[in-house]
């Protein structure tokens, strides 16, 4: 699953950063680990609300995550840990 409308750091093991299109991923292995654990941190104030609204081009769903009506990719943009995917 990916949240939807926003871009993230990725981590280590992502294969977006083993091959060409590292030139396009974002490879800050080191803000991919601070933007999960913000996640992580962001999820255990409440109750996970996940609305499926599609699925990406890679067949991952995408889903728009709330937590007690925060969202979760504004608070990951809000804290410099994602960015808005456009």
């Amino acid at each position: 699953m990916r949240i939807s409308n926003i871009d993230a750091p990725e981590l280590p093991d992502s294969p977006k950063c083993q091959d060409y299109r590292r030139l396009y991923a974002w490879c800050d292995y080191a803000a991919g680990y601070r933007s999960r654990d913000a996640l992580s941190s962001f999820l255990a104030f409440g109750v996970p609300e996940v609305q499926r609204i599609g699925v990406d081009r890679y067949g991952q769903t995408l889903a728009p995550v709330t937590v007690n009506g925060q969202d979760a990719g504004d608070y990951l943009v809000a804290r410099g840990l994602g960015c808005p995917w456009r």
